[in-house]
């Protein structure tokens, strides 16, 4: 017997010929089964994740219509994003890579000030060189951080 996810996969393949390929990167349409996957799992508990699938199975119906009318186009989207939104916010579900990227850019954000506070008290103007070692110091400790916990959340398998 087929799971849900798994007839929502077929469907979605089905339709996939009907949509252009730049389409289909653009939307992250790639990313719906394994989207309905984590939503089915988490049905079972929660009942916004069981009213979930049937937004789901509606978006893969409209999917080949939808994306050339700008107004359907924005219920897909908008509805799409209410699904990873609920996914996130309750499940604590997130892509894959999203803390690397989070923390790398806040760890450049905060080195770039940290650096040009030093560089204030230390030189009393702002010097570009201590903004770009604290920057780039930021990077990887961002980079560091944010990979250890995207690996946390993948053996956890609260990725998508």
């Amino acid at each position: 017997m087929n799971s849900w996810s798994e007839d929502y996969y077929s469907r979605l393949e089905k339709i996939r010929n009907q949509i252009p390929k730049t389409d289909f990167r653009f939307f992250n349409l790639g990313h719906l089964p394994l989207i309905a996957k984590k939503t089915e799992g988490f049905s079972a508990q929660c009942h916004t994740c069981k009213s979930n699938l049937k937004t789901l199975a509606e978006l893969a119906e409209m999917l080949p219509d939808c994306l050339l009318q700008p107004e359907s186009r924005k219920v897909f989207e908008k509805n799409k994003y209410q699904v990873e939104k609920h996914l996130y916010k309750i499940h604590r579900v997130s892509y894959a890579n999203f803390y690397y990227s989070l923390f790398s850019f806040l760890g450049v954000f905060i080195g770039i000030i940290i650096g040009s506070i030093l560089s204030y008290f230390i030189t009393k103007k702002i010097n570009v060189n201590y903004m770009l070692i604290s920057g780039t110091i930021g990077l990887l400790a961002g980079q560091i951080f944010g990979k250890k916990r995207d690996h946390i959340k993948y053996k956890k398998k609260y990725q998508i």
